[in-house]
């Protein structure tokens, strides 16, 4: 009989003792060859016995990626781990520095050291958390199981999201996209089998996402990456999904038609205003007729566009994004509508919330005219 590989769980940096209990248990169900052990929560003055080179380790914001794995590697050896097992280490630091302005690391690995930022992921309810931390371990264990390394590593990822379980993920419609789609591409199969990967192994993180889906899902029916068609734009504006026509008054028809020409851009609240100019265009291209003081009026503009007499009236927003879902809805169903909309995101940005919008689903599911 094959030896169980262990995969060992810990955390760090106040991580809560509970979070580690729930990632355990539900990572534990999935049967195969995997077996997930948790040692709790390390407190501060183990961190300082096994790694005193970092001064007021507690007070730090951040942990460098390699001061992350050597601190693993150091606690691998307290803990008498073997260094063919897998240790995954839950921190609520900053991991490395960020990429942009949205978004940083949620997590890294090298050397069978693993580490998983437990913070800013309220773009799902807290009660969900332990199944989308759950997810970034089998991803990162998927990885490195299948041959990546941080230097190999952008050969391996997309950086344009596809729906795969190696997505590089920019923002948090990318996320929920991916956490959504359960889905391993061909691609990534094909180098997981080239580099020999066990099929066990493989079996057990599938049907890890597939039951992470199914614990995020609000909703009855899940959708497979294979069941999506394309957002098709006529020369006339037209919204086609499926063959089915998306029918919208004007102002939400634009509003739309310009999330769907910047996929994968978060606009912030406040500087939509900015893209007046791509909005006319739109709006001008679409409507039936009359001025464009409806969209002046939105984005907080006189009538004439010419000068700014207040601020974007969020709430018609708000309300514009309501009905391209409830057309959605109808033509598409509830679970489809998910991945279609326009969604609303916030992020805390010098500890004051901010809103932004985005749609979710990858470029290459859209297709619309150039000169929209």
């Amino acid at each position: 009989m094959k030896k169980k590989m262990k995969v060992f769980l810990t955390g760090v940096t106040e991580v809560e003792p509970k979070l580690l209990i729930d990632i355990q248990k539900f990572l534990s169900k999935i049967g195969g060859p995997m077996e997930y052990q948790n040692l709790g929560v390390s407190d501060l003055s183990r961190y300082k016995t096994i790694f005193p080179e970092v001064k007021d380790f507690d007070t730090q914001d951040e942990f460098d990626f390699g001061a992350a794995i050597k601190f693993g590697q150091l606690l691998k050896f307290k803990e008498d781990i073997p260094q063919e097992d897998i240790l995954v280490i839950f921190t609520k630091k900053k991991l490395g520095a960020p990429i942009e302005e949205f978004k940083t690391w949620f997590s890294y690995f090298d050397d069978n050291v693993i580490i998983v930022r437990d913070k800013e992921l309220d773009f799902f309810p807290k009660s969900k958390w332990p199944f989308i931390l759950s997810h970034q371990v089998v991803e990162n264990l998927f990885q490195l199981l299948s041959g990546t390394t941080i230097k190999n590593a952008s050969q391996f990822i997309h950086l344009s999201p596809k729906g795969c379980l190696n997505d590089f993920c920019s923002y948090p419609p990318q996320i929920e996209f991916k956490l959504r789609m359960a889905h391993i591409c061909n691609d990534c199969l094909n180098i997981a089998y080239s580099n020999k990967i066990d099929p066990n192994v493989l079996r057990q993180i599938k049907d890890t996402i597939e039951s992470v889906r199914t614990k995020l899902d609000n909703f009855g029916d899940s959708v497979a990456i294979e069941e999506f068609s394309p957002v098709v734009v006529s020369e006339k504006g037209k919204i086609f999904i499926e063959d089915r026509e998306i029918q919208l008054q004007d102002l939400p028809k634009a509003l739309y038609l310009f999330f769907l020409k910047k996929p994968g851009v978060p606009i912030q609240n406040q500087y939509l205003r900015n893209y007046k100019d791509d909005l006319v265009r739109i709006y001008s291209k679409i409507k039936r007729g009359g001025e464009n003081g409806p969209l002046y009026k939105l984005l907080g503009f006189d009538e004439r566009g010419e000068k700014t007499i207040g601020y974007l009236n969020t709430e018609a927003l708000k309300n514009h994004r309501y009905n391209i879902s409830k057309e959605l809805k109808s033509k598409l169903g509830e679970a489809k509508t998910e991945f279609y909309q326009i969604k609303s995101w916030r992020k805390k940005v010098n500890n004051m919330p901010q809103f932004y919008n985005q749609i979710g689903i990858p470029e290459d599911l859209i297709q619309i005219p150039h000169n929209f």
